[in-house]
């Protein structure tokens, strides 16, 4: 094995092993930013939906792909539609206890954000 091979083989080792460490820092962080709270049951939200609404709670305005990373259950790319379609769900069953906003170009808001947090305290 030549020095040049030798020195890419190293490298390519150092590599992996620090992408295994910087997965691990990042399913840390998830796990750690992932939410505590609770919604009440009678709303019957899905594990997605779920998400959906607590990622509201959590900012004034989420932000499409934040959102898409909060209701994700896989590694698809990025689909705005998506976000779109949860959304419609989660008003048709939370109608009259909270109103999802559509922020234009920007992602999705709770218009009494700090009233349904008090709720689901």
């Amino acid at each position: 094995m030549s020095s040049v091979e030798a020195r890419l083989q190293s490298e390519n080792v150092r590599l992996r092993e620090e992408r295994e460490e910087l997965e691990e820092r990042v399913r840390q962080l998830e796990e750690a930013l992932r939410p505590t709270r609770t919604l009440p049951t009678d709303w019957k939200l899905s594990a997605q939906e779920t998400r959906f609404v607590l990622a509201l709670l959590a900012r004034d305005v989420v932000p499409f792909h934040a959102m898409n990373e909060a209701i994700r259950v896989s590694q698809h790319a990025f689909c705005e539609n998506h976000c779109h379609v949860v959304a419609g769900r989660v008003r048709r069953k939370v109608e009259g206890v909270m109103a999802i906003e559509t922020v234009r170009q920007r992602g999705f808001r709770l218009r009494d954000r700090q009233r349904v947090a008090e709720m689901v305290a």
